[in-house]
């Protein structure tokens, strides 16, 4: 089973963001920024949920109702529950996870195409940051 569930309200280490109680967890609070930099956190939060799913499954199984909470907790932002099954969705027909029920739940975890993809996602997001 993943750590998960004992992750609910951490911050990632280094973070660089306020904190504000709501609702039993927190959420984090940027800066003010200028538009390009909003533009490219979204980019880089929402518009990638795919690497932080996979990112988190790489730790072990996953129960998808508890996965925008480990999302929040390791990387700061919280994707809803809605985007986060169209996530999954997308990511089992690309073979990147499998799912499998135990009991009532379904779990999903990382397979061997998944591992490998999330690890170039890794090496591109360094190279492009070395880039820079």
């Amino acid at each position: 089973m993943s750590k998960l569930g004992t992750q609910k309200g951490e911050l990632p280490s280094g973070a660089c963001a306020e904190e504000m109680a709501c609702a039993g967890r927190k959420v984090v609070l940027m800066p003010k920024q200028t538009k390009p930099i909003s533009r490219l956190q979204h980019s880089l939060t929402y518009g990638n949920i795919w690497l932080a799913a996979l990112s988190l499954m790489k730790e072990g199984k996953i129960y998808a109702y508890v996965l925008p909470e480990g999302i929040a907790a390791k990387f700061g932002f919280s994707p809803s529950k809605l985007m986060t099954y169209f996530v999954l969705y997308k990511l089992e027909d690309e073979k990147l996870i499998v799912s499998r029920f135990e009991g009532r739940r379904k779990y999903y975890e990382l397979t061997s195409k998944g591992k490998k993809t999330l690890e170039s996602g890794k090496r591109m997001l360094a190279y492009l940051s070395k880039k820079l």
